[in-house]
């Protein structure tokens, strides 16, 4: 078996990452998946899926921060004034791979099935990104 699921772009809400103590604004975006499926196994208690390659494209379009930043170096007080807008940036991976395994519920009558383990995990240095501009004062 080596059949490839196309994903669906997946929207990514407005939202607030923190970095190094540092507050990103993040616009908008949107996460897409397509999987190369090696194995798969269902029976009535789960399914389990081996994917030996993952292609993932996350797209950022905009990400803003604007805020002062207070260290002591050496003594000194010293404040930076963060103001930047950026994007779109674009993140891709091309060689994660993958096993996850789901338990099946039919109590309902109707599968209700739950991640019950997911191994996920790439090359070193794989992930890519566009080149994208930031402007500020």
């Amino acid at each position: 078996m080596n059949e490839q699921a196309p994903g669906t772009a997946q929207t990514i809400e407005a939202q607030t990452l923190t970095a190094e103590g540092i507050n990103w604004q993040l616009n908008s975006g949107s996460a897409l998946a397509t999987l190369f499926v090696d194995t798969s196994n269902v029976d009535a208690t789960g399914v389990q899926v081996g994917v030996g390659r993952a292609k993932l494209q996350i797209t950022l379009n905009q990400i803003t921060v604007d805020q002062v930043i207070e260290r002591v170096v050496g003594g000194v007080r010293v404040r930076v004034h963060l103001n930047a807008v950026c994007g779109p940036i674009q993140i891709q991976q091309e060689t994660a791979k993958a096993n996850a395994a789901f338990s099946l519920d039919w109590t309902s009558g109707s599968p209700v099935a739950t991640l019950a383990k997911l191994d996920l995990g790439w090359e070193p240095n794989s992930w890519t990104f566009n080149e994208f501009e930031c402007t500020g004062p």
